[in-house]
């Protein structure tokens, strides 16, 4: 379980992926990062961070699913206060 602690937010996902993400990982404000999946399989890496290079927090997320998650999506939003 990732549970988020006062004044925590979610930065930024990477992982790796094939045809299907394999290997995700949660990095938050404290530095934080939790692992889920597998870290075998798929060869291209990916991260999601602002791309306006603001520092917005994930708010969202989204994903294809069919019993397998890919295409994942996510919104950045303010910060919380």
């Amino acid at each position: 379980d990732l549970i988020f602690g006062p004044d925590e937010e979610l930065v930024a996902v990477s992982g790796r992926h094939g045809d299907i993400i394999d290997t995700i990982y949660f990095h938050t404000s404290t530095g934080r990062v939790a692992q889920y999946g597998s870290s075998q399989g798929g060869n291209n890496d990916f991260n999601l961070v602002d791309p306006a290079g603001a520092g917005r927090p994930i708010v969202a997320l989204a994903s294809g699913w069919g019993g397998h998650m890919h295409h994942i999506k996510v919104l950045y939003g303010p910060k919380f206060v």
